[in-house]
């Protein structure tokens, strides 16, 4: 009887047993598989992960050391794109060690460590969708076209008019508040998560873990959404400036026509890129 009472009052982490003659238990982890032999398949997939994750992290931090400039004001002029690559080597180096703990078992009884390493790296994803997003607020005014221009667009032709487009100091104002929340709540919850996952109260764990998963859903799903909507007018705003400037250039002199070439080669890179983290933004993640 006393043996079946510790049984019934173990972790959480051992409470699923694999079937076909293997009495050894799978353990898990934060979500993950751990000790299981029929689990080979799921080790290959976050081996797989880990090196997009350093990849992820090695590109961008060498596009952040090769291609902006850095000077001593490096704090002052620290504009959205140095912040977006920043944000994503903090997700790219969480997410690598989480995944690297996981997979070799380090840490064990460590889970509230593990927890906020495992939270934050998803965490920083989030900032760093949302930072980008700030860089594409910040060009929309300089892209419209209205009445100030040379060019007589008409209101019906205009692709702004229809589209709010906020305030530089309340896109900064929201983006922060996002991020001080998504740092704040991260943190608190992951203390939580991991707390109950190692006294195993089960109860507590699931509802802490739904909470996480709700929180993220809505971010990503309204990360998304502006991605969609704002990411596709930048690039429709880019492409009619290039049209406008391009018959011009081409009418005063033909040597100009070139730049015509290179705005399109950057219009193709940018609407890749779009369409790369609309996709990236969209992807809800099980943690």
């Amino acid at each position: 009887m006393e043996n079946f009472t510790i049984e019934k009052r173990s972790s959480i982490n051992d409470r699923i047993i694999q079937g076909n003659n293997i009495n050894s238990p799978c353990r898990w982890d934060l979500s993950i598989i751990t000790n299981c032999q029929g689990s080979i398949y799921f080790f290959w997939i976050y081996y797989i992960s880990i090196t997009i994750c350093f990849i992820l992290l090695v590109t961008s931090l060498v596009i952040l050391i090769y291609k902006l400039p850095w000077n001593s004001n490096l704090i002052s002029n620290l504009g959205p794109i140095k912040g977006f690559l920043i944000w994503m080597i903090l997700h790219g180096t969480f997410r690598a060690i989480s995944m690297l703990i996981i997979t070799n078992n380090w840490l064990h009884d460590n889970y509230i460590i593990k927890s906020i390493i495992n939270i934050f790296g998803w965490s920083f994803g989030c900032i760093a969708a949302a930072t980008y997003l700030v860089s594409i607020f910040k060009v929309l005014p300089r892209l419209a076209l209205n009445s100030n221009t040379v060019f007589n667009i008409e209101a019906a032709n205009n692709l702004i008019v229809d589209h709010f487009i906020p305030k530089d100091s309340t896109v900064l104002k929201i983006y922060w508040t996002f991020t001080i929340i998504m740092i704040t709540t991260s943190l608190i919850l992951s203390i939580f998560k991991g707390y109950f996952q190692m006294v195993d109260k089960e109860s507590l764990f699931n509802i802490i873990q739904s909470i996480i998963l709700i929180e993220y859903c809505i971010a990503y799903i309204l990360g998304a959404l502006c991605f969609i909507k704002y990411g596709s007018l930048v690039v429709k705003l880019l492409d009619e400036s290039a049209k406008l400037m391009g018959l011009e250039d081409i009418r005063k002199s033909e040597s100009k026509a070139s730049r015509l070439v290179n705005y399109r080669t950057y219009l193709n890179k940018l609407k890749i890129m779009n369409f790369s983290l609309s996709i990236i933004v969209c992807c809800v993640y099980k943690l």
